[in-house]
């Protein structure tokens, strides 16, 4: 802070040293999160008195660019805009739930795990991918998706995209073939382009992937396997109907091909049977915590098809050794505690008030009620690009087609996230941008 650059010249002096934190953000000398130093060492630092530093903590935080609590200090929020501080419509993760306090959540649950363990052995090498109570938790946390399923097939993992990452590389090599759906979700495919992996485009109508279709490209090309994403797809937001879900897991039995299903919005929906409940055979499963409460806890639940848990195990402890003791152990608590079933029905009744609040806003969009993302086509009249820049200009940041598509569109998309706003008149003033762009050229 002592490098902090503020015109003196200027008055007031408190105004300067706000616009000075913002200019040090946009330059990106202070990151979103990162904790400023408490106001009297600032003001010591600028040589300025306490209450001028307090004014400009607070013009900051009108501006959009810091947030503080009592107690807990001050963090950078992020970069301003000329429309005020940025909505960010561009991550898809679970909405906060009202009324929860995370610092003291979490920090409950840490004093928990700590009491409970030895602190040496949170922070060493364990062997296994989840110790017997941490697999009977995880089985009956997806159990109202899967039922009863043997602990022996399930596997913790560091989030999805750890699981994806370490077990894509089991399922194929650099020139092989995996069906996806037109639009997938990026981090895979940027997991499978670091390997070389070739992806083909499945031919999709309203109900999911054409069996036909599926049928012919299978013959022609000889997938290593089939990657989908069948509840509230990301980024589509559509979701697999129960009989086309039944004629794929037909399809992977006649042919002997792997299913990798990745199903992080399972539980968010009115409960749709997943792929390896239908053919647990050929089914390699992805569940996680991120898109449920929140993706912080870096924990997910790989189940495995029963005959293929060694070879799924040693991919796994290739792929990333172990998933992280202290996260995980806290997850597990949530989970025994009920905590996570009430975080659960907190992101799925504030998921359902932001997809009300969407969809009046911006009808035209694709999705809903259930989840909290959706999927619009751009108006003609917008290149990708310039939606994005102009959404910018606004104050709102979203998520373009090209960065989901496995080969080139006639027609561009965009992915509208729910979640990441803190609150919802935040979320309506975005979308309301959005409603503006509609017809603007």
């Amino acid at each position: 802070m002592a490098a902090l650059r503020f015109d003196e010249s200027n008055a007031p002096k408190y105004l300067a040293i706000a616009h000075a934190l913002a200019s040090a953000i946009e330059r990106g000398e202070l990151a979103p999160g990162d904790r400023l130093p408490p106001q009297r060492r600032v003001a010591e630092a600028l040589g300025v008195d306490l209450t001028t530093v307090t004014r400009a903590y607070a013009q900051a935080r009108l501006m959009g660019v810091l947030d503080g609590e009592v107690g807990r200090g001050t963090f950078v929020r992020g970069a301003p805009t000329a429309a005020g501080p940025l909505i960010d419509l561009s991550m898809n993760l679970p909405p906060s739930p009202p009324g929860e306090n995370w610092r003291d959540l979490i920090g409950r649950g840490l004093l928990s795990t700590l009491r409970d363990n030895d602190a040496a052995t949170l922070m060493t090498y364990r062997s296994g991918l989840g110790a017997r109570r941490d697999k009977l938790a995880a089985a009956a946390w997806l159990s109202p998706l899967l039922g009863s399923v043997d602990e022996a097939r399930i596997f913790l993992a560091p989030g999805a995209q750890g699981a994806i990452s370490a077990l894509l590389p089991m399922l194929a090599h650099a020139g092989d073939c995996i069906l996806v759906e037109p639009f997938t979700y990026a981090g895979f495919l940027a997991v499978a382009r670091m390997h070389g992996i070739k992806l083909a485009a499945l031919h999709c109508d309203a109900e999911g992937p054409a069996i036909r279709a599926l049928e012919a490209q299978i013959k022609a090309l000889q997938p290593k396997a089939l990657y989908l994403n069948p509840t509230l797809q990301n980024p589509t937001a559509r979701t697999i109907s129960a009989a086309r879900r039944d004629a794929i897991a037909a399809v992977a039995r006649k042919h002997d091909l792997l299913i990798l299903e990745d199903d992080p919005y399972g539980l968010l929906v009115s409960l749709q049977t997943p792929l390896v409940a239908r053919a647990p055979d050929h089914t390699l499963y992805i569940g996680t915590l991120s898109k449920a409460i929140i993706p912080g806890l870096r924990t997910a639940f790989v189940v495995a098809p029963p005959k293929q848990t060694a070879r799924v195990a040693e991919a796994l402890r290739a792929g990333y050794q172990m998933p992280s003791p202290l996260l995980s152990d806290l997850a597990i608590r949530w989970i025994e505690s009920g905590t996570a079933k009430r975080l659960l029905k907190g992101v799925i009744a504030e998921s359902a008030v932001r997809m009300k609040i969407a969809r009046a806003i911006l009808p035209r969009a694709e999705g809903g009620p259930l989840g909290f993302h959706l999927w619009m086509r751009l108006p003609t009249h917008w290149t990708p690009d310039a939606y994005s820049t102009a959404a910018r200009k606004q104050g709102v940041v979203t998520v373009a087609s090209a960065e989901f598509a496995i080969e080139a569109q006639r027609e561009a998309y965009v992915r509208i996230s729910l979640g990441a706003p803190p609150d919802r008149d935040s979320l309506a003033r975005g979308l309301r941008a959005l409603a503006a762009l509609e017809t603007d050229a």
